[in-house]
Formats: structure tokens, C-alpha cells, sequence
């Protein structure tokens, strides 16, 4: 997984609800979760040798919005796959040409979409466009972050729907200057914390 689950900061009733059909989920970008991507494969860089993971190399650049062929993520319970859109069609929400999506691995279903989004500056336009879309946020965190020795505010918003959740962050685990947006099922986030639980099982204790 790209990142930690948060969710376990939310009350367990709100991920006790039963998985909602694909009607009940939203579209993000033009993906619908719940369902498969029908987005035609994205054009491979002509003669390259697959990857070491035997994926095909894809070009950067994509005439139209097309899908990547889903990958297995190393000791994760979902594969992944990644959406490519052209540059003059990249969703206004993601500082990059491409979002990412994680499918069960019982299904070709999608069950989250990850996008790196502008960076802490854009936080409140960000937040306002997502509660335009998902209603008033149940759960808005501000903290400070220092970059250059300045602190600047940061901010973590948490909106939930209807078997699904949508987790903002001003700023990306990995990445100071971008943040992160995930909107994911109930089904990726119960199979998210079993794998959390069972790995922090394997631990050695004190």
C-alpha cells in the first residue's frame, strides 16, 4: 500500500456497514468504483522490453484516457492499475497526468482511486471542492508542517458516503510538496486493516 490507513481513527460503526452496490458508490475522474474500468489499454513504447514485473513499458504521454493492465502489488491484498489521461484532459484535482487505482483481487472491480493533488497552498480550494461533491466533511485535522524552517498549515479531511470513504491529506506522505487524495470502498478498507492487523501480528514484540 502507498500509504498507512487512517480510518482507524473513525468510529468502527462507520466500517461495520455492509458493502453497497455500484449504483450507491460515486465517479471519481470518470472512474466509477465498484465496478471494472472500460478504458482501452494505453499504448506501449514500441520494441521496449517488459519491466522486470513482466508489465509492458507504456508511453508518458497518452493521445486519449486509457488504463494500464492491472499489476499485483508486492505482500498487498490488491492489485493496482493506472489511469492515463491526456495532458489537456488531466482532472483539475491531480497535479499529474495519471491517477491511481486499486482492484480486488477477486474481481476486475474497482475498490479505491489515489491521486496526488496541488500542494498545502490550494488546501481550502481543495476541501471545498470535495465538500461540493461528497456534502460537509465529517472530520477536518489541522496541524502545522515546517518546510524551510517556516510552518505552514496542514490539513486532513475525512467525508463519508454510502459504502465509501474520501481521506484528504494537504500533504503527501512521501511528498512535502503535493497532497494526496483517496476515495475508497468499504471493501478496500476492511481488506486494508486485516492486512495492517496481520502484518503488525508478525512483529516481534519487546
Amino acid at each position: 500500500m502507498k500509504r498507512m490507513i487512517k480510518w482507524l481513527l473513525l468510529p468502527a460503526a462507520y466500517l461495520a456497514a455492509g458493502a453497497a452496490n455500484a449504483q450507491a458508490l460515486p465517479t471519481v475522474f470518470g472512474v466509477q468504483l465498484g465496478t471494472p474500468v472500460t478504458l482501452p489499454e494505453c499504448q506501449h513504447i514500441e520494441g521496449a522490453p517488459p519491466g522486470p514485473d513482466g508489465m509492458p513499458l507504456y508511453k508518458t504521454k497518452q493521445p486519449a484516457t486509457c488504463v494500464t493492465r492491472p499489476r499485483q502489488l508486492t505482500r498487498s491484498p490488491f492489485r493496482e492499475a493506472d489511469i492515463f489521461f491526456p495532458h489537456d484532459k488531466t482532472p483539475e484535482l491531480s497535479v499529474v497526468d495519471l491517477i491511481g487505482t486499486y482492484l480486488s483481487k477477486s474481481s476486475d472491480n474497482v475498490i479505491a482511486i489515489e491521486a496526488a493533488t496541488p500542494g498545502y497552498a490550494r488546501a481550502d480550494w481543495i476541501i471545498a471542492q470535495l465538500t461540493a461533491k461528497f456534502g460537509k466533511p465529517i472530520q477536518v485535522l489541522e496541524s502545522r508542517r515546517i518546510i524551510d524552517d517556516v510552518p505552514v498549515p496542514a490539513k486532513h479531511a475525512v467525508w463519508r458516503g454510502k459504502g465509501f470513504t474520501v481521506d484528504y491529506q494537504s500533504f503527501a506522505p512521501s511528498d512535502a510538496s503535493s497532497g494526496e487524495l483517496l476515495v475508497s470502498t468499504d471493501e478496500y478498507d476492511r481488506l486494508a486493516i486485516d492486512d495492517l492487523e496481520a502484518k503488525d501480528a508478525k512483529k516481534t514484540p519487546l
